[in-house]
């Protein structure tokens, strides 16, 4: 099995047919044919059914080219590193951390030059994206530790960082924002920006709408909470968050008002339960979790 018989086989699943493939790789169908067959005799199974001229994954092989693709990308990664070493680009220690992309503007920058104080020779490799994505990077390797909602997922070792409610984003001069709480009923028919549709904390939100039977008014799906205020703060809208990741950015024009009836969640760092910290890593782990503590937990 090699490289070349896996690229060909994510090239597959991504088109569908050995003649796109071959387009998309720049080879001939007959060598994305014989590539396939060669990865098919390895395994001595047949991974996908002809349908039509096109390509179907056999329902009983969906985890395993799952885990193939998973191995392809771990393959390229050594690759690119050893590239990376032979040109000096690796000469320094390196983590590699997983955040939401809100801490990018506050959170991060006062991170990473704490961090530097005590390891001045430390490279820090920075990946931001949704918590789905986070959890993707940690699992395949391509992320050292990652922060992310806590929950029980037995692919994750967890060390909590800070809890936090939900609550409400208002524009300093919206009328709400002379109010000490905001319920369901201060929510009825406002222009609302929410985060995170079909997410765990999205599904509590929508029932939290339901139990009071109201239908909230939606004008903005967003999917960051920089952008969820930074539309607030330009009087676009208001917009409910988690005070821990408001906490992680820095706004103006807004103020953030607690609301009744919505529950608290747990954030942390997770790490993946196959990945072996050095003494090294290790230490730079516990500190990122302090510093992430103190950051988060202040005021």
């Amino acid at each position: 099995m090699n490289t070349k018989q896996l690229t060909t086989l994510r090239a597959i699943i991504a088109t569908g047919s050995a003649s796109a493939a071959a387009l998309q790789l720049g080879i001939s169908q007959s060598g994305v044919s014989r590539l396939l067959a060669q990865l098919e005799q390895e395994l001595d199974l047949a991974l996908f059914e002809r349908e039509k001229g096109r390509l179907v994954i056999k329902p009983e092989n969906k985890n395993l080219l799952t885990h193939a693709l998973k191995t392809l990308e771990q393959l390229e990664h050594l690759y690119e590193e050893a590239e990376e070493i032979k040109n000096g680009y690796l000469s320094k220690e390196t983590i590699k951390i997983a955040v939401p992309y809100t801490f990018s503007s506050s959170l991060i920058p006062q991170l990473i030059l704490r961090l530097r104080e005590d390891y001045p020779y430390l490279l820090v490799e920075l990946i931001t994206g949704s918590y789905s994505f986070i959890e993707e990077c940690v699992e395949s390797g391509r992320a050292d530790i990652g922060f992310t909602r806590i929950y029980n997922n037995p692919r994750f070792s967890y060390s909590p960082v800070a809890s936090g409610a939900s609550i409400c984003v208002l524009p300093k001069s919206h009328p709400l924002a002379e109010q000490h709480t905001i319920n369901a009923n201060h929510l009825n028919n406002e222009p609302l920006i929410l985060l995170g549709k079909k997410s765990g904390s999205r599904k509590d939100i929508d029932s939290f709408f339901q139990r009071h039977k109201i239908t909230p008014n939606i004008i903005v799906e967003a999917h960051s909470v920089d952008v969820a205020c930074e539309l607030v703060s330009a009087e676009v809208g208001i917009s409910i968050v988690n005070s821990v990741l408001l906490q992680g950015g820095q706004y103006t024009n807004i103020v953030a008002r607690p609301i009744i009836d919505l529950p608290r969640y747990q954030y942390g760092l997770i790490t993946s339960v196959t990945h072996t910290f050095d003494a090294f890593n290790q230490a730079i782990y516990s500190q990122i979790g302090e510093l992430m503590r103190e950051h988060l937990t202040k005021g």
